[in-house]
């Protein structure tokens, strides 16, 4: 198809002639579509042509507030980096040979995992935020405004793979250009972002009389590589899978405790990086710390029970500073991050229940979900003692289960928590969706010292029922019924979350 579309261009029955090929193939099961013919094609991912979060539900919580978050950008940032592209003169022509006349532009913002746009640093901090919330790891490729000028004709291709996938923003449109992509129309408008697979058959033309069209062009790997397999340059199962499968933010599967920038002021790495405590041992707060990578999945089918999971083991408790026989809620806390230690978010925390989107548990017989705080009854962290192994462990359906020394102590929903009785691909069926998840403790009470270790497995043993929980009426901030923070991957600073009102005039507050 590529060959007919590239060396035929001008042959009248060429368009015939493609539709014909596309449809055979698609007839005889060579292709799932007759207007996808891309050369490596993982049938594992979801298909699709185009959505539009405007007219249809993005099916992928972190694209659909990306989408969100790019259009609430628009003016503040992705406009004006548009304007100091054209003042720096950072436009070149495009290189890939696809177009057949005219002149068509880039103006580079990321590529080979850097900034590209010094002419405004700010846009480059947008997208590295977009890669923060997106399912699959790593998975930013590039992001460029792309200006097509009058007269300028792409002939009709895909791309290499569904693998990567586009998300498209619309800066400068006004003669209304249109890309056709399979049988859909995209007409770019001001402001708006738009998910599509161009491993679909697409092109677009403008004329003479035209003005520029500009976008803004990410190239993103597709959210289920988050949990899918990831085929190599010939269609085969990559056996060192790439890093859009299998590369974390912090080096892989979490090894360690990270030594820089993912821990607080008040923690000490030691041990090989194994072994976390508290520096200053009368001081509760500043003793958050992060696994140097992502939560390990445990997927074998001789399991009972799968999902992520990682373990510790309790090395001090501070008997003098925080003595039982006094002690209320000062124990310790651990849990999940959406968020990597180094994300700008969570640097300055004090405590890990200030990092958005964290699940928790600790705190006294409390849960943390996401700035919104529950009771519970089943377990007390300061019952743990010297020698104790506490493991974190994240279901299949979003529960999260505490286990100690082999023992469930407590399960609870969470906002990760989700039905997949409906879904159709039974690897996700029974694992459920592939999650970027990150290990963090705070270590702010008699808890003092903890090791973590990497190499203990999940316990295999069937999981008990749910243990119940009850909402508080004040969380931390003293906002009832409101949220401390926002949700990675459901909403994003900014949107949606932000309380407008003055904190006096809400009911329940109260000063602190």
């Amino acid at each position: 198809m590529d060959w007919l579309a590239r060396n035929h261009r001008r042959h009248p029955r060429r368009k015939e002639l493609m539709e014909k090929v596309s449809q055979r193939m698609f007839q005889l099961g060579l292709t799932p579509s007759p207007h996808q013919w891309t050369e490596r094609l993982n049938e594992q991912l979801t298909p699709f042509v185009l959505m539009d979060p405007e007219t249809q539900s993005i099916p992928w919580p972190g694209p659909a507030s990306a989408l969100s978050w790019l259009a609430g950008n628009f003016s503040t940032v992705i406009l004006p980096a548009f304007s100091s592209a054209s003042k720096a003169g950072a436009w070149e022509e495009h290189d890939e040979g696809l177009h057949n006349a005219g002149h068509w532009e880039l103006a580079w913002i990321w590529r080979e995992d850097e900034c590209q746009a010094k002419w405004h640093p700010e846009v480059c901090r947008l997208v590295e935020d977009v890669q923060a919330i997106w399912p699959t790891r790593e998975a930013l490729l590039s992001a460029r405004f792309s200006r097509m000028n009058p007269n300028t004709e792409v002939m009709e291709h895909t791309s290499a793979t569904n693998q990567r996938i586009k998300i498209h923003c619309g800066v400068h449109n006004p003669s209304n250009v249109t890309m056709y992509i399979a049988d859909k129309e995209l007409t770019w408008r001001r402001g708006h972002c738009f998910l599509l697979d161009d491993s679909y058959g697409h092109r677009l033309a403008t004329a003479a009389t035209d003005e520029p069209r500009t976008i803004l062009e990410i190239k993103i790997y597709h959210p289920d590589l988050a949990w899918a397999d990831c085929l190599d340059d010939d269609g085969g199962l990559e056996e060192r899978t790439p890093r859009s499968c299998d590369a974390g933010l912090g080096g892989g599967v979490s090894q360690t405790w990270e030594r820089t920038a993912l821990r607080s002021w008040n923690i000490h790495i030691s041990q090989r990086d194994l072994r976390a405590h508290r520096r200053d041992s009368d001081l509760a707060a500043g003793g958050v710390v992060y696994g140097n990578g992502f939560m390990r999945l445990f997927s074998g089918s001789h399991l009972l029970c799968t999902g992520y999971f990682y373990a510790f083991k309790i090395d001090a408790v501070d008997d003098e500073h925080f003595p039982l026989d006094s002690l209320r809620d000062m124990s310790l806390a651990f849990g999940v991050s959406h968020l990597p230690g180094g994300h700008k978010l969570g640097i300055r925390s004090m405590y890990a229940y200030e990092i958005p989107g964290t699940i928790l548990v600790g705190y006294g017989r409390h849960i943390v979900d996401s700035g919104e705080w529950f009771t519970q009854s089943a377990w007390d962290p300061k019952s743990l003692v010297v020698g104790d192994v506490v493991g974190v462990h994240i279901n299949p359906l979003g529960d999260l289960v505490v286990w100690v020394n082999g023992e469930q102590v407590l399960r609870t929903v969470t906002s990760l928590t989700e039905g997949n009785r409906n879904e159709l691909n039974p690897r996700r069926k029974a694992l459920g969706p592939r999650r970027t998840l990150f290990p963090v403790i705070d270590l702010h009470g008699r808890v003092s010292a903890v090791t973590l270790l990497p190499e203990m497995s999940m316990p295999n043993l069937n999981l008990k029922a749910r243990s119940k929980i009850r909402e508080k009426d004040l969380n931390p901030l003293g906002f009832r019924g409101k949220k401390a923070v926002p949700v990675p991957g459901r909403s994003l600073p900014g949107l949606g979350k932000a309380v407008e009102q003055e904190p006096e005039t809400l009911p329940g507050f109260h000063e602190l």
